[in-house]
């Protein structure tokens, strides 16, 4: 894949790093005001000075610019982008205050309990002819799931896009001596504390008198990524992180910061958190530009895929037995295909490959950790041979102990061009919940 490099800068707060933001502010109002792009300065100590800042920025004369009023935008991410937990995200989601409200200006592409392992397989279904000028990725724990590949794919198609990469935490990162088993959301619910623990005065309090030292970010990880930083390199992006300081107490401590851009689970973002979020990317927008008629490329791999997690909707090229049937998940805004008969080889989904090339196929379903899971092993069979186990567990294990409802993709081999495959799905014990299916992915096969 052949891709234009641009230019990137590190955007960032690191509070209590460094002489520009250090803790002897008295107020914590002016912790959280955008980021002055003009005067920008790396704080000290994060490596930005040198690491991040590979070349001079691409700066769009303002007489060549696209209107502001005409700009496009695309969100990729999961939950905090899709906007959970707001009140009315409709308004409130960073994306659509960024294209004054217009849902076909600004596309909200987030998919809920998913990395970016989908989109990166399913771009070209996912924005179909659509054309975006700015483009934001909101991956973090799950960076290292194909988010350089997503990134290389949205170069590919629009050379001359701004890219951003949000970097984001919640408190479930922060760590005692390092151990998984010591957070502090589990420090919180031991000690009869709520989901909204972040925004408690006695939580705070309890938490500074009690709780003792040793607290680091994720194993002293010091809020990096080496996926992002590695990703923003080879596509020339901007990473956007949203403030931090490891210090819990006081204005601009980590606490006041959960507190401000938190919603009231104290995990996904809050009004104010999206606000902070449209003032960083908007300031970006705004000192770089978007040229009046900038370049459009052309995918050089067009995937065949299918998602039905969000809408409930699937399309009618992909045919299933008579006994399954797309339902909303209890409790949630989420569906998925279940099938009545889960110990026997009646359900089924029929695929096509309409295309001239040989297709990797791959299954997204659900599955809950940690262990032991609500959802059951899983037999895959096909129809030309060969068979795939489907774990119930999530694959990826930075989530610890933290309870996550979440999709998991497993590839299940190939189909040849222009053929037909059935997939049966057996499960193999008793569970609490049903086998859950809800994504498709068909990418050419490598080599094609």
């Amino acid at each position: 894949m052949s891709l234009t490099v641009i230019s990137m800068i590190y955007i960032g707060m690191e509070l209590g790093t460094g002489d520009q933001y250090s803790r002897q502010t008295t107020s914590s109002e002016n912790l959280y005001q955008p980021v002055s792009i003009t005067n920008f300065q790396p704080p000290k100590g994060t490596g930005a000075e040198g690491e991040f800042l590979k070349r001079p920025e691409t700066m769009i004369p303002v007489s060549e610019r696209k209107p502001v009023s005409e700009i496009r935008y695309a969100a990729f991410g999961s939950s905090s982008t899709w906007g959970a937990s707001l009140k009315n995200r409709e308004e409130e989601c960073y994306i659509w205050r960024l294209s004054d409200l217009d849902q076909e200006r600004g596309k909200n592409l987030a998919i809920r309990a998913n990395g970016p392992d989908y989109p990166s397989s399913c771009l070209s279904t996912m924005i179909g002819d659509d054309h975006f000028d700015v483009v934001v990725l909101e991956y973090y724990m799950l960076a290292g799931r194909d988010l350089l590949l997503l990134a290389q794919r949205v170069r590919e198609r629009f050379p001359d896009a701004i890219i951003i990469i949000l970097r984001l935490w919640a408190p479930d990162r922060i760590w005692r001596n390092n151990n998984r088993k010591h957070k502090v959301h589990k420090w919180a619910i031991k000690h009869g504390f709520k989901g909204n623990f972040t925004h408690d005065e006695d939580f705070k309090k309890a938490f500074l008198e009690t709780a003792g030292d040793g607290w680091n970010f994720f194993g002293d990880a010091k809020f990096k990524n080496h996926a992002q930083e590695v990703t923003a390199s080879e596509v020339g992006a901007y990473i956007v992180s949203m403030p931090f300081n490891e210090q819990a107490d006081g204005p601009g401590g980590w606490l006041d910061i959960a507190d401000h851009f938190l919603a009231n689970d104290s995990f996904h973002m809050s009004d104010k958190g999206h606000f902070w979020i449209y003032t960083q990317v908007k300031a970006i927008v705004d000192r770089v530009g978007v040229p009046k008629s900038p370049r459009v490329g052309e995918f050089s791999v067009i995937d065949q895929c299918h998602n039905w997690l969000m809408t409930g909707t699937l399309d009618e090229a992909v045919e299933y037995s008579s006994n399954g049937s797309i339902v909303q998940m209890p409790n949630t805004k989420k569906f998925s295909l279940e099938f009545k008969d889960q110990g026997t080889d009646k359900n089924w989904i029929l695929l096509e490959n309409k295309s001239a090339k040989v297709v990797d196929l791959s299954l997204g379903y659900m599955t809950t950790g940690p262990p032991p899971s609500k959802y059951p092993v899983v037999e895959a069979k096909r129809s030309d041979g060969g068979s795939f186990i489907l774990s119930p567990d999530p694959s990826d294990t930075s989530y610890g102990d933290k309870p996550v409802h979440i999709t998991r993709s497993v590839g299940v081999g190939t189909i040849a061009p222009r053929t037909t495959l059935r997939i049966f799905f057996n499960s193999e014990e008793e569970s609490e919940w049903p086998f859950r299916l809800v994504q498709i992915m068909m990418t050419p096969h490598d080599g094609n």
